[in-house]
């Protein structure tokens, strides 16, 4: 007769973490390739080779799903931003460009479903507060010490800086990669000197 395996319970831990990743893994994927309405359950299941219920188990449903995709995406961007921490504004350009080359489209397609979704208008703040955040800290020595001054060159750095001016220059004026660097660059300077 048989003895019975040892159950362990790391090895259950394990793999209930490894479904769990695979499924933010596939998750990640559809969030950035299909437009949001067809970000589903049963879609991201069945691309993590699991059931519906499996991924209910995990997330509890669709708004638990991005939740957990939100976190995920945050913490792997902000670790990003802190290993590269630029030290002038061409640094901060093509740091910020090449972020933007990843994730820019998705992002650009997010932000139409935002007031579909509690969980996007979360991240989507999130990122914005992360962002603001970001900037203080990569130009804290150049900011006015005046507050009025310091609000009015983090508002033109914002403008600057974000998604969305990479997303003009890019996407809909068509500048190439270096192009569009350089562009962000002289805007981020000119926040400084602009005033």
């Amino acid at each position: 007769m048989r003895k019975p395996r040892p159950y362990t319970l790391t090895k259950r831990a394990e793999a209930v973490e490894s479904t769990r990743l695979r499924i933010l893994h596939c998750a990640r994927q559809a969030l950035f390739s299909l437009p949001f309405d067809r970000v589903t359950l049963p879609e991201v299941a069945a691309h993590a080779g699991v059931t519906v219920q499996t991924v209910r188990n995990h997330f509890h449903s669709k708004e638990g799903l991005l939740n957990a995709l939100a976190e995920q995406l945050s913490s792997d961007l902000l670790q990003a931003r802190r290993t590269a921490a630029p030290t002038d504004s061409a640094e901060a350009a093509a740091m910020l460009a090449a972020e933007y080359e990843l994730y820019g489209g998705a992002y650009m397609r997010l932000m139409t479903a935002v007031e579909a979704s509690p969980a996007l208008s979360a991240m989507a703040q999130r990122g914005r507060r992360e962002h603001r955040r970001w900037l203080e800290v990569t130009f804290a020595q150049r900011l006015p010490s005046d507050p009025e001054g310091r609000e009015h060159t983090l508002a033109a750095l914002y403008a600057a800086t974000d998604v969305g001016t990479w997303r003009l220059l890019r996407l809909d004026l068509e500048q190439s990669r270096e192009a569009t660097v350089d562009v962000l660059t002289t805007l981020i300077d000119g926040a400084f000197t602009g005033r």
